[in-house]
């Protein structure tokens, strides 16, 4: 199992963080089974804020996965129509544990040249043990 960096807009970051959104959702996913998601809050705060615990990646039509997940999408469906607008297929990662960092911190702490992606990136071990050993809040859901 492999784990991801996603940078995710600062309002969806805190929705996760805040146990009110528990599906992140994405046009396309990394082809290897994932564990984890390193929650990248973009800019403005431009700082990983938690972690996500995957329990599962659902994928369907887009009608199909709002219908199974609106209940915690953390947005309106208009939102969510519109980012997925023109596709086909949606993706809905759902995480069973989200960890919220008590500090959050900056991403040149995994590395000094790491860079952002724009979509996601691998992690290796190392870098999220390093994120996993720091104190953190579990969100109730």
């Amino acid at each position: 199992m492999a784990s991801i960096f996603l940078p995710i807009k600062p309002v969806y970051a805190d929705r996760l963080l805040s146990g009110e959104k528990r599906f992140e959702y994405r046009k396309s996913i990394p082809s290897k089974d994932i564990s984890a998601v390193v929650i990248y809050a973009s800019s403005p705060k431009k700082m990983i804020v938690g972690i996500g615990i995957v329990d599962h990646i659902l994928c369907g039509s887009v009608s199909d996965i709002w219908q199974k997940t609106r209940h915690a999408s953390g947005i309106n469906k208009d939102a969510y129509l519109h980012y997925f607008e023109g596709k086909r297929t949606a993706y809905a990662i759902q995480f069973s544990e989200i960890r919220r960092l008590t500090t959050m911190v900056p991403p040149e702490t995994l590395s000094e040249t790491f860079r952002i992606p724009q979509s996601f990136t691998y992690i290796d071990d190392d870098n999220l043990k390093s994120l996993t050993d720091l104190e953190y809040e579990t969100v109730k859901h």
